[in-house]
């Protein structure tokens, strides 16, 4: 019997940066000149001996980091982008060990220095420009496609992009206003799904045993709830978003409200002594690919790289075009 192909996706989500203000100069602001102005932000990065991009989870011991970043021209079509292949690290993995069949010993445990490469993450990005001829100004910003592949971690992703776009390009990934995305909403009559994650831990003296419970004991509670809901109007879709009941029995909330055209509001809302909530506004999209494509590496081939994401650049213009 012939074995069943295997396919795998290749997440694309798409962010985007903080618009700049820019005067009209002689020389105007084009898209070419972006892309100059980009690599010589990374170049100054890849030169420089004291550089230290990292990113540090609050509740982690390991470190996320950028060693190098490769530009790459690339075009679809007449729109001029840059592909960045970044070689990042994991440090700090007090606990992970490497095992293998060519060291004398079998494995090699890591080092709190020591660091665990990849030189496959991957990121498109697309300069944009919008002028204002009455003021004689220029808006200019990026869109970042992020190429996850099966092989890499979302949180890695974001993080890796985060860095580089506020610590080496100087236009950090654009975090949207709830007013913002309360009009954004409304352009929708309805909303495809919401996803709702709600979670707490607390201490819990409960279900210790009462022989126990003599001995300095630290219990905790774990609660957590998910919902998913399909085809929302959009007035209940705000009703969720406003909703701030949850701190009553939860201390965390995440909401991700997902659009027809692939369009993604995601919120964390925190509530320990007052509730703050970060927002984010993005498109995610996914590319399918069989198993021998990872295996013999050629999804990291500049061409095959272009090729899975030119529908998904093209697909991705005229959606966000229309609705921004």
């Amino acid at each position: 019997m012939e074995k069943k192909k295997k396919n795998f996706c290749i997440k694309v989500p798409v962010y985007v940066s903080q618009p700049v203000e820019r005067e009209n100069e002689f020389f105007e602001t084009s898209s070419n000149s972006l892309i100059e102005e980009a690599k010589t932000l990374i170049d100054r990065f890849n030169t420089d001996s004291k550089k230290a991009v990292v990113s540090e989870k609050k509740t982690k011991t390991t470190t996320i980091g950028i060693n190098h970043i490769e530009c790459i021209d690339m075009r679809f079509s007449e729109d001029v982008c840059l592909l960045l292949k970044v070689t990042a690290y994991k440090t700090n993995l007090i606990d992970g060990y490497l095992q293998s069949e060519t060291l004398a010993e079998n494995e090699l445990r890591f080092k709190p220095n020591d660091k665990l490469c990849s030189d496959t993450y991957f990121y498109i990005l697309y300069p944009t420009i919008t002028r204002d001829n009455e003021k004689e100004k220029v808006i200019a910003y990026w869109h970042i496609f992020l190429y996850e592949d099966p092989s890499k971690e979302s949180s890695d992703m974001v993080s890796i992009a985060r860095l580089i776009m506020k610590s080496i390009m100087m236009v950090p990934i654009k975090n949207i206003k709830s007013d913002k995305m309360v009009s954004e909403l409304k352009k929708y009559k309805l909303i495809s799904s919401i996803e709702i994650v709600l979670s707490s831990i607390t201490d819990d003296a409960e279900g210790v045993p009462e022989y126990l419970q003599n001995y300095t004991c630290s219990n905790k509670l774990r609660k957590e709830r998910k919902i998913k809901l399909e085809n929302v109007k959009v007035d209940d879709a705000i009703t969720v978003f406003e909703d701030d009941s949850f701190i009553q029995h939860y201390t965390r909330r995440q909401i991700r409200f997902i659009t027809h055209n692939k369009r993604i509001f995601s919120m964390l809302q925190e509530y320990h002594d007052k509730l703050s909530s970060t927002l984010d506004d993005s498109f995610n999209y996914s590319i399918e690919v069989d198993e021998e494509d990872i295996k013999n590496g050629s999804i990291f081939v500049t061409e095959k790289i272009k090729k899975n994401v030119e529908g998904i650049f093209s697909r991705y213009l005229a959606e966000s075009q229309d609705d921004r």
